[in-house]
């Protein structure tokens, strides 16, 4: 289908295009140590997404999408590398001092001026605040899963965003160790 079939802005499919998924592999090259990923971009009707088939923090998501009756471009991208944490962890420490957990380093992936840049380095608004905010706008789910933490923010039908992640769970999920970084970004 095409952006206009699927109601993308036109602006919206291109930014898919060239800050998704360029964003992405431009981030596998320079952050993760290894030289390849996978990607894989599908289109899916709402009904079947089964909420019990998702981490507990993300079945509000898809009880909405559900009731929303509406088809889904998903997005998945994963790479074997260092991870989100490793890769931010030393800026991280350096831009907020004091204690901090691995969810607080996730969450900050996703700010405005989050790098993997010292202050020396030249900073950027890109990566994860800039994919956010265009699945945001679609009333879309982005999750990160690295190493045994999974997190990213909702929106599915809320006024705003919503910060989710698995430490918050209220059941216990399986989930194994993910080296490095995967992504899953859905949106209507």
């Amino acid at each position: 289908l095409s952006g206009k079939e699927r109601g993308l802005d036109t602006i919206d499919a291109e930014a898919i295009k060239n800050v998704i998924i360029s964003e992405l592999v431009k981030n596998v090259v320079e952050h993760s140590g290894v030289e390849k990923a996978i990607i894989g971009i599908v289109l899916q009707p709402s009904k079947i997404l089964k909420p019990q088939y998702y981490p507990s923090c993300e079945e509000s998501y898809f009880e909405w999408s559900n009731t929303a009756n509406a088809n889904y471009i998903s997005i998945f991208f994963g790479d074997s590398g260092r991870g989100v944490i490793r890769t931010l962890s030393e800026a991280f420490t350096q831009s907020k001092p004091g204690f901090h957990n691995n969810y607080d380093i996730l969450r900050w992936s996703f700010d405005k001026w989050s790098t993997c840049k010292t202050q020396e380095q030249i900073r950027g608004t890109k990566g994860l605040y800039r994919i956010h905010r265009i699945i945001n706008k679609y009333n879309g789910l982005i999750t990160v899963r690295t190493g045994d933490m999974l997190g990213g923010y909702q929106k599915g039908g809320k006024s705003e965003s919503t910060w989710i992640n698995h430490k918050n769970s209220t059941k216990a999920d399986k989930r194994s160790y993910f080296p490095g970084t995967l992504l899953r970004m859905q949106f209507s």
